[in-house]
Formats: C-alpha cells, sequence, structure tokens
C-alpha cells in the first residue's frame, strides 16, 4: 500500500538518533519515535552488512509544508537565509504565505558563514545591507517549480535576471546549478509547498 501525501510532502528530511538511557530516539520535524529493536540485514561477502532495520514505535508523518516558512523552518541549517528573507522588504509575507510560484535556492547556513567570512560581514550587516534583495533575487527562480528527482539539463533565470544551468549527472543523479561565472552549487534537499492559489 502507498500512501500519497501530495505535491507539498516534503523530501529529504533529516532524522536524527539521540541516545536518551538505554533508549535511541528518532528525531523528526513532526515528533519523536522510539527505537524498539534493531536488525542487521544482507551480509556481503567481505562480511559487513548492507542493511539495518530499525523497529519504531510510531508512525512517522511528514509535516504539512503549506507555506516557504514551513519548509525552510524543516530545514535547521538555513537560519541565515531565513533572516535575511525575513529582513527585506522586498519579500515581506512571503515566507507566511502569498501567492508565489517558482524556486527558491536556499544557501546552508555553512555557506553564509563561509560567504561572510570572505567579504568580513556579520550577519547583522547582511540583512542590513543596501543589495540584498539584488542577493536574494540570485537565488530565486520565479514561475518554475525544480525538481531535483526530474530535472534535466537546461538553463534558468534568476529573479536577479543571471543565467543559471542546471545539470544532472547521469551516473550519480547529482543536480548541479552553475553561474556564468563559473560560480557552482550542488542541490541537496527539496521541499514542495502549496502556498495561496496553487
Amino acid at each position: 500500500m502507498h500512501l500519497e501525501f501530495g505535491p507539498n510532502a516534503p523530501r529529504g528530511l533529516k532524522l536524527t538518533l539521540v541516545r536518551s538511557g538505554n533508549a535511541t530516539v528518532v528525531v523528526f520535524p513532526s515528533g519523536n519515535a522510539t527505537i524498539v529493536s534493531s536488525y542487521q540485514a544482507g551480509f556481503k561477502n567481505d562480511g559487513s552488512r548492507r542493511a539495518a532495520v530499525h523497529v519504531i514505535d510510531q508512525v512517522l508523518i511528514p509535516p504539512a509544508m503549506n507555506t516557504i516558512a514551513d519548509a525552510l523552518r524543516a530545514k535547521v541549517d538555513a537560519t541565515v537565509f531565513v533572516g535575511a528573507l525575513s529582513s527585506s522588504n522586498a519579500y515581506t509575507g512571503l515566507l507566511a504565505g502569498g501567492t508565489f510560484k517558482g524556486t527558491f535556492l536556499v544557501p546552508t547556513d555553512a555557506a553564509f558563514v563561509k560567504f561572510m567570512g570572505n567579504r568580513s560581514l556579520t550577519v547583522s550587516a547582511l540583512q542590513a545591507a543596501t543589495n540584498l534583495k539584488q542577493l536574494l533575487d540570485a537565488h530565486i527562480i520565479k514561475d518554475t517549480v525544480i525538481s531535483l528527482s526530474s530535472v534535466t539539463n537546461t538553463t534558468l533565470t534568476t529573479a536577479s535576471g543571471a543565467k543559471i544551468t542546471v545539470k544532472r549527472a547521469t551516473d550519480s543523479g547529482t543536480v548541479t546549478f552553475t553561474t556564468a561565472s563559473n560560480v557552482g552549487a550542488t542541490g541537496q534537499y527539496e521541499f514542495f509547498v502549496t502556498s495561496g492559489n496553487s
């Protein structure tokens, strides 16, 4: 049996395993579960195992992704980008809803730390920068929803007017986004959001 959660079901949510006394807890955005028992499976010729089975005491249901904020909250390493969007007058209200259709290329906090370090910027200085909208626009593709699982080689235009080439490696399925100046990034996770009048 297959359960369909709709187009706004998230992909790539991280699970965290936390040891609590004698139990191991699976921490998930919509709730936690305790591992009841575990099994190793599929012994390979070299003696290693190819799979593990963990029986848990709860069903893990993907959290609803009805707004951009819901999707970004599911990714704990996107706080700098969320702060920048929140402080930008151009994107006021975008996080909480609206009728936005498109794709956000969200840098991780580690990517922002590197970016800010190279420019001697603090988070506060980034959020107050006069060219913040231009920076955010470079990470937004309006009117096109890109799925990492089905994208093919194509060139798209960001809200800043810059061209980004999107390529999918045939061997690994890895999706890369490259600008005209050869700055590249790899797509890691994707979340689909149903927002406003979709």
